[in-house]
């Protein structure tokens, strides 16, 4: 009986000891004293290690490593977490920290293993909770950040697959990501990887505005025959404050008229015409594009004919190359 006695008052003494420990780890939470947290947490879970406790180690590394990170002492950082990992810190939420830090000191390719380990962790516990929606939520986010890390080291398949399922996870915030990215890219005036990102978000939605945007993206990146054909599938030739049918057919035919491409631009137009016949500032450039190739006389043609309808343009045209027709 005294034995028994004496086991139940050295477990309630551990037990105190332990709970002491949480205690005293997590004032030093809330005071963000996070070396001194680590200190007691992992005196509590060398007493009773628990999931709960490893967590709160991890967190505390990461709190950390983040300020590490926020003073760009970005080595210094990915060692502490290191050090949680080592101490059997083994959540999502350890590899996503480590994976952002690693992506800010572009160490992309490293970055992209954490988010893969973080990612197969939530789909691990989404499969014993299928309905919870924080854990999708999470999956998506994860998702989406290893795209955009995919996306710097020019894994634009990786990256597309990648934003795809975020959308799946989490389509309210990710539903229009690979506009997004693809619009970025045609900002910054990578249009190989604009039409790439945009070609897959039209593949989910044809709308006008995209195909309006991949059309300039081509023109601009040499394939004016592709501009062309896109700008032509625009149904709804002018939406304010986004994309202009006509300004944009011109533009291409200006950028190979530039190039000096005629023959090219008179191809173009005259396609247009065929499937625009009432466009008729699009006579005004033909006859542009016929003066090029030294057509005076189809110029004139087309000058007299697009002002009758109206267009303005065309006064000055014929004033100087039509004196005498």
């Amino acid at each position: 009986m005294k034995k028994l006695i004496v086991c139940l008052a050295l477990i309630s003494i551990l037990g105190c000891n332990q709970n002491k420990f949480y205690e005293l780890g997590m004032q030093n939470m809330n005071s963000k004293n996070y070396e001194e947290a680590i200190k007691n947490f992992t005196k509590a879970a060398e007493k009773n290690p628990s999931d709960s406790i490893n967590k709160l180690i991890g967190l505390a590394h990461s709190n950390i490593a983040s300020k590490m990170a926020e003073e760009k002492n970005y080595l210094g950082a990915i060692d502490y977490i290191n050090r949680a990992i080592s101490l059997g810190v083994n959540t999502y939420e350890i590899y996503e920290t480590r994976a952002v830090i690693k992506s800010k000191a572009n160490l992309d390719k490293e970055a992209s293993k954490d988010f893969l380990v973080a990612i197969e962790k939530q789909l691990e516990r989404l499969s014993h909770a299928p309905n919870d929606a924080n854990i999708k939520k999470s999956v998506g986010s994860l998702c989406y950040m290893l795209g955009l890390t995919q996306d710097k080291q020019n894994d634009i398949t990786g990256a597309i697959e990648s934003f795809v399922y975020a959308m799946e996870f989490n389509f309210n915030e990710y539903s229009g990501v690979l506009k997004e990215i693809g619009l970025i890219h045609y900002q910054n005036g990578n249009y190989t990887k604009a039409i790439i990102y945009l070609t897959a978000e039209i593949k989910r939605d044809e709308s006008d505005y995209l195909y309006a945007i991949r059309s300039q993206a081509k023109s601009l990146s040499g394939d004016a025959t592709g501009a062309m054909e896109d700008i032509l599938k625009v149904k709804i030739p002018f939406v304010a404050g986004l994309y202009n049918k006509y300004e944009i057919m011109n533009g291409i035919i200006i950028t190979s008229q530039n190039r000096k491409y005629y023959k090219e631009a008179l191809e173009y137009i005259n396609f247009a015409i065929r499937l625009e016949p009432n466009s008729h500032p699009l006579y005004v450039a033909r006859g542009v594009t016929n003066l090029y190739l030294n057509k005076r006389y189809e110029a004139c043609i087309d000058f007299n004919y697009a002002y009758a309808k109206g267009v303005e343009d065309a006064k000055g045209l014929i004033e100087v190359n039509c004196k005498n027709d």
